[in-house]
């Protein structure tokens, strides 16, 4: 319940972006960079994919103040932490499945 919650504050104050899908064409950190600067996120960001993407998860593990999660593994403690919420629509879907 306390997840709903968080997750629903987050989407009132404006601070979560979703996408249809983060990928990008090698695993380099410059690619997660312009993402991110696209997108126009900055501060503590949790990303939260729906399944696996190694070379996504390998551009963006070394951002700072970055965390990436599988949307099975989501958190309080991790969504709190954060000041912005990233998603693809497949971690929505996920999500949904997860929280009824």
């Amino acid at each position: 319940m306390a997840l709903k919650v968080a997750l629903s504050d987050k989407a009132k104050a404006g601070k979560v972006k979703t996408v249809e899908e983060l990928k990008v064409s090698e695993p380099k950190t410059k690619l997660a960079v312009k993402i991110m600067k696209d997108l126009k996120l900055s501060g503590k960001t949790l990303i939260v994919l729906g399944q696996e993407n190694q070379a996504f998860e390998k551009a963006a593990r070394n951002l700072e103040g970055v965390k990436l999660l599988l949307a099975k593994d989501l958190n309080i403690f991790d969504l709190l932490n954060a000041e912005w919420l990233l998603t693809e629509k497949s971690a929505i879907a996920r999500l949904e499945e997860v929280l009824g």
